[in-house]
């Protein structure tokens, strides 16, 4: 009787290495692709709850927004306790150089280094969803002419 060898070939096995080669190569742009756009999203979200706080320190304040720091919006919304531990929420324009108390910006940074802000600026005009900086985090590219307190280029989203 012969005697059968069994097992791979050293040729069978390159190819299937070269195939699950091609395959992470193919998938791993992807996946980081869609983590910048979760913890933009997560931001985004974080952001529309800041602004719902920021309504509620103004109800509660006969419609003034003066005086509204990061800590009162932890009251007005717990939800918020996280990013403002983590220095992600940013509370600006509310202090007593804005007389109208009319006027407010109010944000989040996305998680990473190199995380944009979404924030919602409010003015006499109505309310304006901006971030910065523009192409990063699904911050749209920047909004030539457009900025906010504190910050360079802004886009939208």
């Amino acid at each position: 009787m012969a005697r059968r060898d069994e097992g791979f070939t050293l040729i069978e096995l390159l190819v299937v290495i070269l195939i699950i080669g091609i395959l992470a190569a193919i998938a791993l742009p992807n996946l980081t692709s869609q983590q910048k756009k979760a913890t933009g999203a997560d931001a985004k979200q974080t952001a529309a709850i800041a602004l719902r706080a920021m309504e509620v320190y103004a109800t509660d304040n006969n419609g003034s927004y003066a005086g509204a720091t990061t800590a009162s919006l932890v009251v007005a919304q717990p939800a918020l306790k996280q990013v403002n531990t983590e220095s992600r929420l940013l509370v600006s324009g509310t202090s007593s150089s804005n007389p109208e108390a009319t006027s407010f910006v109010v944000g989040v940074r996305a998680k990473g280094a190199n995380g944009a802000w979404f924030a919602f600026y409010r003015d006499g005009t109505g309310v304006q969803r901006l971030c910065s900086p523009g192409g990063a985090s699904g911050c749209s590219a920047a909004i030539p002419g457009v900025s906010f307190p504190g910050y360079g280029s802004v886009g939208s989203w």
